[in-house]
């Protein structure tokens, strides 16, 4: 199943990052000690991102950054609060870098991978995800 969220901005991005893909406790798909997240699609390969997400290249990337030499790519545009004619005070919203999408597997598929210990189960989950995440 796919989830995406609405658009979020670059500190809820690391946060994600943070809390839910490099944190062991919450991660149930870790390998040992280690959570097997890897770089994926046409930005990963253009910028030479491969194989394990490393947390300052993906920073980089959400401030808009180019992942190895910080050169900013994306200017930054301000939130500015204003008053519109009739006195309503308006805040936008931070810039936005980005969906969280999030691929779940069925709890009989996550059952068969984890409880029965079927590796070929975990390595199809991978592959669709590979396989849907390069379509999206």
């Amino acid at each position: 199943m796919l989830t995406i969220s609405k658009p979020i901005s670059s500190d809820q991005a690391q946060t994600n990052h943070a809390r839910e893909f490099t944190s062991a406790e919450q991660n149930y798909w870790k390998q040992g000690d280690t959570i097997p997240g890897e770089w994926q699609g046409q930005l990963a390969e253009k910028y030479g991102l491969a194989g394990a997400i490393d947390g300052q290249h993906f920073a980089r990337l959400s401030e808009g950054q180019n992942p190895h030499t910080a050169e900013q790519l994306v200017k930054h545009r301000k939130a500015h609060e204003y008053t519109t004619a009739d006195g309503t005070t308006v805040k936008p919203v931070e810039q936005r870098v980005g969906w969280d999408a999030t691929f779940s597997a069925l709890k009989s598929v996550s059952l068969t991978a984890l409880v029965e210990g079927d590796d070929r189960v975990r390595e199809a989950h991978r592959r669709a995800v590979t396989i849907a995440l390069t379509e999206l």
